[in-house]
């Protein structure tokens, strides 16, 4: 689809913002653009994006979550009938959720199935901006995620960029998970009142540096942050579409299924490219 009219070679954020509100480390330098889907074509998406968890995990457990992130390779093992839960259409990736009939939910061992797709094995970074055009779905038991994690398996560092609770589709959460001298903490950064964010597509930016962290939503940036040794680190990308879960809670009578999470692009961009941070 035609996301918007801005030069996909340069973030909104430079181009939407006065260089006051720009992060120090991006505000004047050159950026390159180093990874970018458009998800311009048709079907499952580029291989490049992994269906699973590192760990080949297909739900989080430790959230209480009630789906099956599945693909293709998956359905035909289990001889599902179901599509498969992320499609390319008109030039933007869907990631479908669907509540399972007895049938279908006996084959995948659950009783919704959703989509996931990481760059774990194909694109890992540190420092640049990432944006992202995405439209949530509304409905309780949605939880719609765009987010990093650290590459090294599991120690802790997560950059939440977005969660959208389907149930409050106005409110947008922004988290960081780190460590110090061992100790989980938690920086509940964005908890912000806006506009109904499953109406239409919406950019979200994360601006990321050895000194500051700073997230925009559609060109605004709403909260800056110094950045946590732990989230110092190399990182990978993942966006998914969860169903139920301790956040959320159920799904119930009023969620309509299939629920779609629409992304339009991705696009990531550093500066001094080839050079280690």
């Amino acid at each position: 689809m035609d996301s918007n009219a801005v030069d996909y070679k340069s973030p909104a954020i430079v181009q939407a913002v006065s260089a006051s509100l720009q992060p120090a480390a991006f505000g004047a330098r050159q950026l390159t653009l180093v990874f970018n889907d458009e998800f311009n074509g048709s079907g499952s998406p580029s291989p490049q994006w992994a269906r699973t968890y590192f760990w080949g995990g297909r739900t989080l457990p430790t959230n209480k979550e009630e789906q099956i992130y599945t693909d293709i390779h998956l359905l035909r093992q289990r001889k599902s009938n179901l599509a498969d839960s992320a499609e390319m259409l008109d030039g933007q990736v869907i990631l479908r959720a669907e509540r399972l009939g007895p049938d279908e939910a006996e084959k995948l061992g659950s009783g919704y199935s959703s989509g996931l797709l990481t760059t774990y094995n194909s694109f890992v970074f540190r420092y640049g901006i990432v944006e992202v055009r995405a439209q949530a779905p509304k409905g309780k038991g949605l939880w719609s995620a765009l987010w990093l994690l650290r590459r090294d398996k599991g120690s802790n560092g997560e950059i939440d960029i977005m969660e959208v609770l389907g149930d409050r589709p106005d409110f947008l959460n922004v988290t960081l998970h780190y460590s110090v001298s061992g100790a989980t903490r938690i920086n509940r950064f964005v908890r912000q009142k806006t506009t109904d964010l499953t109406a239409g597509y919406h950019v979200y930016t994360l601006m990321w540096s050895d000194r500051e962290i700073a997230i925009a939503l559609d060109g605004i940036e709403l909260a800056r942050t110094a950045t946590p040794d732990s989230l110092k680190e190399d990182m990978y990308l993942l966006m998914n579409l969860a169903v139920g879960g301790k956040w959320p809670g159920s799904p119930n009578q009023t969620t309509v299924f299939p629920a779609e999470f629409k992304i339009d692009y991705v696009r990531i961009w550093q500066e001094n490219v080839g050079k280690r941070p």
